[in-house]
């Protein structure tokens, strides 16, 4: 990104956002810190921006897409999917095509306020590639070859593509600048090389006094807000390929309900370990033995993958469990 697209996406509502508040700091002292805003700005140069391409804009982006959503339609009213947030508010219903929906949700936007969607039209070939095996599952049938490909693929995407899974890409990436910024105030030479660069850069002598206040400002972020640019986080669509192959080598079955039915939610994908494992350090993901992944196909269909090749194509599950899975969501 150059120094013009640098100034065009200061000026963006999803900048990557560094301001600082003085809080009884002098008026020269806040200038001091300038540098640190200048330095963090400049963290943006080295966030991957994504290939341009002349596609036609595509305004509302599917967080979760219509082929899944209209699987789980109901009669009242006819053809509509009722959506109950979780943390309390509005219950409603709409039809698929305009439910989970969010503007630019997958855009990247260019130095001229245009918008690339090439991510959404990917989503859509997954989806599209995956909607005859989706079906073969609905009817209990396990796809093989290309086709349990095609659906591992977009098991994975499902899992990924989330305002969660956004979430948590922004969390590490901004920890990672923390900890780097951390680290270098520690360091006795890499802080000096820092304040040498930045002397260099801006033709100006940073006196000790100055030093100390940038360098205990780096020990102590509180006084900063970093918000990571939408597009950034994007980069959590690269786990989908190694989730991907292990959920195409893990073993699949269509499960039923005896009673009750499956729900889907904004993080449809979703994976538990069972039994009591003793953890020490995190779950092991997708690569612990135990873990069971579940992804409802419809109110009567969910798909469950894991390592225990023991299990079923297709089997019934008791009420206890479909509630214990829908909670999960």
């Amino acid at each position: 990104m150059n120094d013009s697209a640098l100034q065009h996406y200061g000026r963006r509502r999803n900048k990557f956002t560094v301001s600082w508040r003085p809080g009884g700091v002098s008026t020269s002292d806040a200038i001091a810190l300038h540098w640190l805003e200048c330095e963090m700005q400049k963290a943006i140069s080295n966030m991957r921006e994504l290939p341009s391409v002349n596609k036609a804009d595509r305004i509302m982006h599917h967080i979760i897409p219509v082929m899944h959503l209209k699987h789980f339609v109901g009669n009242d009213p006819k053809g509509q999917v009722w959506t109950y947030p979780k943390q309390g508010g509005k219950v409603r219903s709409a039809i698929p095509e305009e439910t989970a929906t969010e503007r630019h949700f997958y855009s990247v936007e260019r130095p001229d306020g245009t918008f690339d969607n090439s991510i959404e039209t990917m989503l859509s070939e997954i989806e599209g590639a995956a909607e005859a095996p989706y079906s073969k599952l609905l009817r209990n049938e396990i796809p093989r070859g290309a086709e349990r490909e095609d659906f591992a693929a977009f098991a994975a995407i499902m899992y990924v593509r989330t305002r969660s899974a956004r979430r948590m890409s922004a969390e590490t990436h901004s920890r990672m600048y923390q900890l780097q910024t951390y680290a270098t105030a520690l360091h006795d030479g890499a802080f000096e090389t820092l304040m040498r660069r930045i002397e260099a850069g801006e033709g100006r002598t940073i006196d000790d006094r100055q030093r100390e206040l940038i360098r205990s400002a780096m020990k102590d972020p509180s006084n900063f807000k970093l918000a990571i640019p939408k597009q950034t986080t994007l980069d959590i669509l690269g786990a989908a390929n190694e989730i991907m192959a292990l959920l195409h080598q893990m073993s699949w079955s269509v499960l039923t309900p005896r009673n009750g039915f499956f729900i889907t939610s904004d993080n449809p994908l979703r994976r538990v370990v069972t039994g009591n494992p003793k953890l020490m350090m995190g779950d092991g993901g997708f690569y612990h033995k135990h873990v069971e992944v579940t992804l409802p196909l419809s109110p009567h269909r969910l798909l469950g993958m894991s390592w225990n090749k023991g299990l079923p194509s297709a089997f019934q599950v008791s009420r206890e469990y479909v509630d214990s899975r829908n909670a999960l969501r």
